[in-house]
């Protein structure tokens, strides 16, 4: 597995859509990078790092904090 995801890559692995990774990337809760010619301009090339999912399931993770 390599250590960067695509949107579509990612919701495949968690049975999404490519739309619900994309708004968790808008949103500021999934870090992703745009790695397009231009980022800023025109259509955005996604980038996800394993730890940025990794961080971002565990915020997400149903399990309860100890005090």
């Amino acid at each position: 597995m390599s250590d960067w995801s695509t949107p579509p890559q990612l919701a495949a692995e968690w049975k999404c859509k490519p739309h619900a990774v994309l708004k968790f990337i808008s949103s500021g809760e999934l870090e992703a990078f745009d790695i397009s010619h231009n980022p800023g301009t025109g259509r955005p090339r996604w980038r996800i790092h394993r730890d940025a999912v990794k961080a971002f399931e565990q915020r997400r993770s149903a399990t309860a904090q100890a005090d």
